[in-house]
């Protein structure tokens, strides 16, 4: 369809440009935030991130040549965190009912009834996270679904994505080069997979996205926009009603309701426009190479 044909034509045309020398010295200092932009499309797993490129690309080109897509004083958002849940009930409505833009995929707006469940309002972070592998969580397969685990084990995963042990301390790979992991900063990069088995750990579950978009709307959330993508436990799947539009716009979404699993809010790279409320983010369970994160959810008043 149009938009997968154009969304991989405008990826492989930025991957070819960054490769020209004249434009990358045209962009040394400010690319990193720019391109970072360019991995809001879900239709192109990225096997290397923008982040990656000062490992390999000035050596690629010229190793005399000094160059970096990093901006050394480039800092994540800072989140606001969040104390505490927010308790939802009842019969809602879901979906986009409104003015303005909006993809085929939020409608219809629909009634959903939720059980009584609490939805965290703030992000988990890296501490949080730390403590989850310093409990052996990526070696214990009874925290795992059955697929995650065999797909932990072939990667090798024992942290999330672009982590790394230096001298003992775990640092990440970020739009401003390797870091220090921030314990207090949401955890990024983690694939559903992981995300699930730390929350079956954690003694919680992911929201559903029907129970992350009412907890969204009743504004209790903390940093539900702008900092990272929150997996839910939702497959990707149309709404009740939903048909797909008519001719190539019908293959944007409608193509791809299967096998994935939805994310809320936006992240970092998200443009505004598509930073709503009803807005359905989709990836593969194992993909972790965009800005995704987690909030927990458990059931109960």
């Amino acid at each position: 369809g149009f938009g997968i044909y154009y969304g991989r034509t405008s990826v492989n045309d930025a991957y070819q440009q960054c490769c020209n020398l004249p434009y990358l010295q045209r962009i040394t200092g400010s690319g990193a935030t720019n391109a970072a932009a360019s991995l809001q499309n879900p239709f192109v797993p990225a096997p290397l991130p923008i982040t990656s490129f000062p490992i390999w690309l000035p050596r690629t080109i010229n190793s005399n040549l000094s160059l970096s897509t990093i901006d050394p004083h480039w800092q994540p958002p800072r989140a606001a965190g969040g104390k505490g849940f927010a308790a939802l009930s009842g019969v809602e409505t879901v979906g986009f009912d409104g003015q303005g833009f909006s993809f085929d995929n939020e409608h219809p707006a629909h009634r959903v009834f939720l059980e009584p469940v609490k939805v965290a309002r703030g992000l988990v972070t890296n501490g949080e996270w730390m403590e989850f592998m310093a409990a052996g969580g990526y070696a214990k397969p009874e925290l795992w679904l059955s697929d995650g685990f065999a797909v932990a084990q072939d990667e090798r995963w024992e942290a999330p994505g672009y982590w790394r042990n230096v001298d003992g301390a775990w640092h990440s790979m970020t739009l401003g080069g390797l870091k220090p992991v921030d314990p207090t900063a949401p955890v990024c990069h983690v694939s559903y997979y992981e995300a699930d088995a730390f929350a079956r750990w954690s003694g919680r579950h992911l929201p559903s996205e029907a129970e992350w978009e009412v907890a969204a709307r009743s504004g209790e959330l903390s940093d539900a926009y702008g900092v990272h993508w929150q997996w839910t436990r939702s497959a990707y799947a149309p709404y009740p009603g939903y048909r797909a539009l008519e001719g190539a716009l019908g293959e944007y979404n409608g193509k791809f309701m299967v096998n994935q699993l939805v994310l809320r809010g936006s992240s970092l790279a998200t443009p505004e426009g598509h930073a709503r409320v009803s807005y359905r983010n989709f990836f593969y369970p194992a993909s972790r190479w965009q800005f995704t994160g987690l909030r927990l959810a458990a059931f109960g008043a």
